[in-house]
């Protein structure tokens, strides 16, 4: 059974992460390893939280500074032992059969390099997360999957990780499409397993229409070979 590396960056989210990690732990799948990076959190509640964490059997790695969710997540990643990799956001929660799920997906399909499911929102906002179905053609357009999908660590070593000059965000849209580029296909469960919570601070709620533009912007100069094919993005 194949190991399956859970890696929660947190900065000042004391609040939400313990309710994240114990959807992690209510999984029905039973090989998952949990790593939470600190990344450098300064608010007093986080920060005693995660010096004195009241959930056993976690790796809590500190970062003195904060330097950012796609720093914290590939540091994560390169401490973890799995094969198989999700990264959690520190207020976001998975349904007990998640992991499980992909996990089948990706030990039946070695061409499968991302899994993912239906989601939806809670907190601010409720309901069905409307995210198109994914193609090729639409991922080059707008972001089709949520940052929690399931992937394999060998295909992330091939990468540049979760890339930081994604400053405005679309880091993970940007981090989809360079596993895309190695020739992977991409499943979605079509079954909601997923919960994005959506708070007045969310990282989706502060990317304006500039930003957008921006995102969009350096997506495209990531990827010249995707965008220079046959697909019109």
């Amino acid at each position: 059974m194949r190991l399956v590396s859970v890696v929660i960056p947190c900065f000042n989210l004391g609040e939400y992460i313990i309710e994240s990690v114990i959807s992690v732990k209510q999984q029905t799948y039973p090989n998952i390893e949990i790593i939470i990076v600190n990344d450098g959190s300064n608010e007093k509640n986080t920060k005693d939280l995660l010096q004195n964490f009241p959930i056993e059997n976690i790796k809590i790695l500190h970062l003195e500074t904060n330097n950012g969710v796609c720093v914290a997540r590939n540091i994560g990643i390169n401490h973890s032992q799995g094969e198989y990799i999700l990264t959690l956001d520190a207020d976001d929660l998975l349904l007990p059969t998640y992991i499980e799920k992909c996990v089948a997906i990706l030990d039946k399909n070695m061409n499968t390099g991302i899994v993912y499911s239906q989601a939806n929102l809670f907190g601010l906002a409720n309901g069905l997360w409307d995210l198109k179905k994914f193609s090729i053609s639409d991922i080059l357009v707008e972001n089709l999957i949520f940052s929690a999908a399931l992937f394999r660590k060998k295909d992330f070593l091939k990468t540049v990780g979760f890339n930081p000059i994604m400053k405005h965000g679309g880091d993970d849209w940007d981090f989809w499409l360079s596993i895309i580029e190695l020739g992977n296909d991409v499943h979605r469960i079509d079954e909601v397993l997923f919960l994005y919570r959506i708070r007045k601070n969310s990282r989706s709620r502060m990317v304006d229409s500039l930003k957008l533009l921006e995102i969009k912007k350096q997506v495209k100069i990531n990827h010249p070979k995707l965008y220079n094919n046959k697909h019109d993005a």
